[in-house]
């Protein structure tokens, strides 16, 4: 069936650009289809060049940061324009999160916490809101962008052929 499938379309078209979704498409499981183009390769029935196409996911942890903003941006949020102090933060946070968001914030200068409490930035406010809009919309298929925010983001990687 599956040869069927592919000499048919072959007929009428030049190429089968995707296998995954010609697969999926006239009902083939994709590791079958795989197979019988391999072997009508070693036939030379057809010509197929072998590609893979990387696809990353986020983690839980990093879908979390998406709907709720990572530590740093929780922490920013959770400090008033008027300020705070450090016991008051910490309450309305989560231990872990307190820590590593008041670590970053203060690393990118958007807070600073001191014996009075904690101040944040108000220019950044803008950027912080803009920044989280931004993430849920990456392209996760450029490699460098990837390679640079795959430890913070928690992303995965899966392949397919």
């Amino acid at each position: 069936m599956a040869e069927d499938s592919i000499l048919g379309f072959l007929q009428n078209n030049e190429v089968i650009s995707d296998s995954q979704g010609f697969a999926a498409n006239v009902g083939i499981d994709h590791n079958e289809l795989e197979n019988v183009i391999k072997s009508l390769r070693g036939f030379e029935i057809i010509d197929a060049q072998e590609f893979q196409k990387d696809r990353w996911f986020l983690k839980e942890e990093g879908k979390n940061y998406v709907r709720e903003g990572t530590p740093e941006v929780q922490l920013f949020e959770a400090v008033p324009p008027e300020g705070i102090s450090r016991e008051d933060l910490q309450k309305k946070l989560n231990p872990t999160v307190f820590k590593i968001g008041s670590s970053w914030a203060v690393k990118k200068k958007w807070v600073e916490i001191g014996r009075q409490g904690v101040s944040r930035k108000e220019y950044i406010a803008v950027m912080v809101k803009w920044m989280n809009m931004m993430i849920s919309n990456i392209n996760f298929y450029y490699a460098q962008l990837v390679d640079k925010i795959k430890p913070k983001w928690k992303l995965t990687g899966a392949n397919s052929n």
